[in-house]
């Protein structure tokens, strides 16, 4: 979805932001984020003309297909196939597209176990022996949803 100011509004703006009115003030005065003034008073968009297009919309449809036939398909994964076929943005912004087309990716939080961080790791004490791991029951791996 793209979002633009009426042109007539846009056109005050940049022409308020040229007398030298600061940007919090026109931002204040017309209701509008002091991202959106600086856009539009240093001709980054345009009066009249659509923001820019959602760059995940194309790859919509693929990844509510991949998630409908994989339900346990990781976020990450589903980045790094989307990645691959040409979608270029960041991991936070693939985050806000998923959930701003209702996208979700694994439902199921019960089934991975915590995330760990590799620098929370701790080196192994060389004079302790391992503790033995106990060996999982039969199916217990598997997700049950």
């Amino acid at each position: 979805m793209t979002h633009m100011l009426a042109r007539h509004r846009a056109e005050m703006i940049v022409a308020e932001a040229a007398r030298g009115k600061p940007v919090r003030e026109i931002a204040k005065a017309y209701g509008h984020s002091p991202t959106t003034i600086r856009d539009y008073a240093r001709g980054r968009r345009i009066p009249g003309e659509e923001a820019r297009a959602d760059g995940f919309e194309p790859f919509a449809a693929y990844c509510r297909r991949r998630l409908a036939d994989d339900p346990h398909l990781r976020a990450p994964a589903l980045l790094a196939e989307v990645s691959s076929l040409g979608l270029d943005i960041s991991r936070a912004t693939f985050y806000r597209a998923l959930e701003r087309h209702g996208l979700s990716a694994h439902p199921c939080p019960g089934c991975h176990p915590a995330a760990v961080s590799v620098s929370a790791t701790l080196a192994p004490a060389r004079h302790l022996r391992p503790i033995p791991l106990p060996i999982p029951a039969a199916g217990s791996t598997r997700c049950r949803c």
